[in-house]
């Protein structure tokens, strides 16, 4: 369990798609994530898993982590509801 602060781009994506064609739209909305390797939390790599908390109090929990391209890390995350 890490925590810290970093710069990074973050992408709102929209709604996620339901999981199939019968379920109701869904209220969660999806984020797309880079940040540089150097801006991440020293030590650590990101992780599917990993929280994020936006600036304007929005919280994130990274499902997926791509590869390192070049130096930047990128995520997705969806919201969590509160």
């Amino acid at each position: 369990n890490v925590s810290g602060s970093f710069y990074a781009c973050v992408f709102d994506n929209g709604f996620a798609d339901p999981l199939a064609d019968a379920d109701a739209e869904s209220g969660v909305r999806t984020f797309s994530i880079t940040v540089r390797a150097g801006d991440w939390i020293e030590g650590t790599k990101p992780q599917t898993g990993d929280r994020v908390h936006l600036a304007d109090g929005t919280l994130l929990a990274v499902n997926s982590v791509g590869m390192l391209a070049g130096d930047t890390w990128v995520l997705t995350a969806r919201e969590v509801k509160k």
